[in-house]
């Protein structure tokens, strides 16, 4: 009796594994975006010869209205 209380154990630990990475995985894919205070301080640098950003489309997901 003592092996199905282990195996119930490494179910359920495989089950909460699976389950925090995929809520790990959401979000969107893009660069992360700048405080309003990093904005400002960022305006007033001098600028350098960067490549542009690409912009990213923001297409609306099922879940959105959740978060």
């Amino acid at each position: 009796m003592p092996s199905r209380t282990i195996w119930s154990k490494i179910v359920i630990a495989a089950l909460v594994t699976a389950m925090a990475a995929s809520i790990a995985g959401c979000g969107r894919r893009g660069s992360l975006e700048l405080s309003p205070e990093a904005k400002e301080r960022r305006a007033t640098l001098p600028t350098a010869k960067t490549p542009k950003d690409k912009t990213v489309v923001d297409r609306p997901f099922v879940l959105d209205p959740l978060l």
